[in-house]
């Protein structure tokens, strides 16, 4: 941990005050029941704070630093739009170009408009219509069970537009495949595989040497912080990740890459540089380090282009970017994105929006969330400031969202002051029953085994679908039913009888649900097998409903034609 001493009584004041966010931080970790959290703020383009508590790794008892390596989640796009905005500052691209100009291969079937329509604008701000059919990329225990050579496929079987019927462009709807799609877009235009675009022309322009985007360089690292989950009897389980690999380029693009907090706060200097639209000093701050800047068409990116409704009082400016999103504070969005339950949900929870009393000032944010993964980046253009926090659990509430929260009111001295420990005490409690309330609770009360069950023979066999193969079969010794995602043997689970033609998957108890990585399984029929039978009662073809508000999928099996 370094933390960096100015002179200045105003900069003295700006650090005091940080420093005085230490305890409270420390009950978040300990409250939202993670092993460690990773804090950093830059400030008029200096770095002035760093800070971490709690353990990268549990079992050698290693603490955590600003060069800890953190899985980046969904930041991991930023490195993407960044990725697109060279090209097309290069002329090779353009962001009103049809990905199908570059992606030949991209024909969504829901909805023909989108391949021969969609460009790129569309797809990085998730308005090109495209679902977000993570599960069937991402399975349990952190593994990646989509082979690249397949994502096409799952994108286009994938539903569009939400399921529902009406012209792409006028839905939005956060989509991760989608971004996986630009990424292939990159290749073909740069000639180059994706992992080596950004290490050339991202990675190494900007030092940005904690920052990591294949297998090898963090098998190879030393200082990596694991991923855990916390159990109820207070042990903790390590988790896995396979997201880290240059040989999947959707996954890696998507959600795999990894970074620390002193990269990212120089990341983040970097880009606020490159959007100054007055360039009068590009080489400010910790910026002074690095050549030329790499980064182009920043204020591109950065700008809203699809506006986010919200309904507090203040209605200030809030709008997803390309890979960014815009909030003007006050603004019950500067938590938009995280695992916190949504201001805009719980009106009663309007008390706690930072700076009511403050002027107005601009945010430009993102989030990364995933099994055992919490991260989220704030950006201040005005004062060229970056409040960041990494953390390796996700358990009982967003730790990094409130760590960051709880820094940005003493960097700016918000007022009036808010304390915001009983809402992590809140949100904590609430998430706490969450499994049991929302996602058990419906499971139980749709479950009916009353109807016998069928011969097990009649639902074995191999299930196709969304790129990927279901396969479904008796165990040999206990000769009850089990899933096998893709071909992984690593990932079976058993099936549970739940109704007629009908089998479950899904952990029934949370601390299994948390060993296992499945939090984006948090709807009771995402773990449901629903078998369908043709016209001669033999069981064709499965529905699997991967995600609450979409359609459900059509598995067929192997034998039985589509058609």
């Amino acid at each position: 941990m370094k933390i960096y001493v100015f002179t200045m009584p105003a900069q003295q004041s700006v650090l005091d005050r940080l420093r005085s966010t230490e305890a409270s931080i420390e009950k978040v970790l300990e409250l939202c029941k993670v092993p460690s959290i990773s804090v950093g703020v830059l400030h008029e383009g200096e770095k002035i704070y760093t800070k971490s508590f709690g353990y990268r790794d549990i079992e050698n008892q290693l603490s955590a630093d600003e060069n800890s390596l953190y899985m980046l989640a969904s930041v991991s796009k930023h490195f993407l739009v960044a990725a697109v905005g060279i090209l097309v500052d290069a002329g090779k691209m353009k962001w009103a170009d049809p990905v199908r100009l570059h992606v030949p291969n991209f024909d969504p079937r829901g909805d023909k408009r989108i391949g021969k329509h969609a460009t790129f604008t569309q797809i990085l701000r998730h308005s090109g219509g495209l679902s977000n059919p993570v599960v069937s990329m991402l399975g349990p225990n952190g593994s990646v069970i989509l082979q690249p050579e397949y994502f096409m496929e799952l994108v286009n079987e994938s539903p569009t537009g939400n399921g529902k019927i009406q012209y792409y462009e006028q839905t939005w709807e956060y989509s991760n495949v989608g971004y996986g799609v630009v990424a292939l877009a990159v290749e073909r235009i740069s000639g180059m595989p994706y992992a080596e675009f950004i290490q050339k022309e991202l990675l190494d322009p900007l030092k940005l040497n904690r920052t990591i985007v294949t297998e090898e360089g963090f098998k190879n690292d030393d200082n990596v912080a694991f991923p855990y989950a916390q159990l109820d009897d207070g042990s903790w389980t390590r988790l896995s990740h396979e997201w880290t690999s240059e040989k999947n380029t959707p996954v890696l693009a998507a959600f795999g890459k990894r970074s620390s907090v002193n990269d990212l706060l120089l990341w983040c200097a970097a880009i606020m540089g490159a959007e100054d639209t007055e360039k009068k000093d590009e080489h400010f701050g910790i910026l002074s380090a690095i050549g030329k800047n790499p980064l182009k068409k920043m204020q591109t990116i950065r700008w809203g282009h699809w506006t986010r409704p919200h309904n507090d009082r203040f209605q200030n400016q809030s709008e997803y970017c390309l890979g960014w999103f815009r909030a003007v504070m006050p603004s019950c969005q500067v938590s938009w994105g995280s695992y916190n339950t949504p201001f805009d949900q719980e009106p009663d929870l309007f008390e706690y929006i930072l700076g009511v009393d403050s002027p107005k000032r601009l945010d430009i944010k993102h989030t990364g969330l995933g099994a055992g993964v919490s991260v989220s980046v704030h950006t201040f253009p005005e004062s060229r400031s970056a409040v960041i926090a990494l953390s390796n659990g996700l358990n009982v509430g967003d730790a990094s969202d409130f760590a960051t929260q709880i820094l940005i009111q003493e960097l700016f001295d918000l007022q009036p002051r808010i304390s915001l420990l009983p809402l992590v005490e809140r949100e904590v409690a609430k998430r706490g029953k969450e499994f049991e309330d929302t996602i058990m609770k419906k499971w139980h009360e749709h479950r009916d085994t009353s109807t016998p069950e069928k011969p097990h023979v009649d639902f074995t066999g191999d299930y196709r679908g969304l790129g990927i193969t279901l396969t479904v079969r008796q165990n040999e010794d206990t000769s009850i039913l089990e899933l096998v995602f893709n071909g992984r043997e690593d990932i079976c689970v058993p099936l549970q009888y739940y109704n007629v033609d009908k089998y479950s998957y899904m952990p029934t108890a949370r601390d299994e649900w948390l060993k296992g990585g499945w939090l984006d399984w948090d709807y009771y029929m995402v773990g449901i097998l629903d078998f369908k039978r043709n016209d001669s009662g033999e069981i064709d073809s499965l529905e699997w409903q991967w995600e609450q508000p979409s359609l459900p999928t059509r598995f067929w099996k192997e034998g039985h034609s589509s058609l």
